[in-house]
């Protein structure tokens, strides 16, 4: 295809240790650019980034373990982060990818890929990642915590897609996105399950997630990292001041704060997120 497409075809991918994976191809001509969401959401949110950023690259959007139509282990030790990098070098060896990839990360999906390339060294030449979840271990396993909390408390199931939307969309973060990410949401993190809907990452593994958060070095690592890195932290989100810490780590790194952004500035502002993206990626 010589351009990216709304209606992305489904792949189906080993990932690592025996976990599979769902992943979605946009298409289009160029080198591959890998796509990795945020924990508590789905590949789908990409939809709003990929419309706007144009043709030029090739995009995959890769489910993370325990989200989407991913398998879902039930084991709390599955969901190292150090686990999902693995995932990813899985998925690009899967595409039949070499290495100097790009690729961009929101929150969780930025550290996934920084682990990846500490485990395998040039495998992505370029990255945009936005609020990557990589500090001081202790600090972000006191963070997860209160997190993991709130997530085993979240309502994981609606009578109709229409209650979610009501429901979540009262609610930080949701109550900041814009109309194009609460519809990418809702059509791709939620299954039907019944008469009802449901999560298609339940608060149980939400949980896990940010409980495993902590569990590695990867920020004490940051300056074997050769990548070309552009950072990006909104404005208003209360990660910039560890996103600022990291660009001082990453030897090869340039910071860009987005005004009027929080921590899902990529759902908040998708066009303005694709044109820094666009920019980036074929300067």
């Amino acid at each position: 295809m010589a351009h990216t497409t709304r209606n992305p075809a489904v792949l189906r991918l080993p990932g690592y240790d025996g976990v599979h994976l769902e992943a979605w191809d946009y298409g289009g001509t160029g080198p591959m650019v890998l796509l990795c969401h945020c924990t508590g959401g789905v590949s789908r949110l990409w939809d709003p980034v990929v419309a706007a950023i144009g043709p030029g690259a090739r995009y995959v959007a890769v489910d993370t373990r325990g989200h989407g139509g991913s398998d879902k282990p039930d084991d709390h030790e599955a969901y190292r982060w150090d686990f999902s990098g693995r995932d990813l070098l899985a998925v690009v060896d899967a595409l039949g990818q070499g290495s100097g990839l790009c690729a961009i990360g929101h929150s969780a999906g930025g550290a996934h890929i920084l682990h990846a390339e500490l485990q395998r060294p040039g495998q992505f030449a370029r990255a945009i990642l936005f609020d990557p979840i990589v500090g001081p271990a202790f600090a972000l396993a006191e963070g997860g915590k209160s997190l993991a909390e709130g997530a085993r408390r979240r309502k994981n199931r609606f009578h109709t897609r229409i209650e979610a939307r009501e429901r979540l969309i009262k609610k930080l973060p949701m109550k900041t996105w814009s109309d194009a990410a609460v519809a990418a949401f809702l059509a791709h993190a939620l299954e039907d399950d019944g008469a009802e809907v449901r999560l298609r990452c339940p608060g149980s593994i939400e949980a896990w997630c940010y409980e495993q958060r902590g569990a590695h070095d990867a920020f004490e690592q940051l300056g074997a990292i050769q990548t070309d890195v552009l950072l990006v932290s909104g404005d208003n989100s209360p990660l910039l001041p560890l996103v600022q810490a990291q660009s001082e780590r990453l030897p090869h790194s340039a910071l860009q704060i987005m005004s009027d952004g929080g921590h899902f500035a990529p759902q908040e502002h998708p066009e303005a997120f694709a044109a820094l993206a666009r920019e980036w990626l074929f300067r």
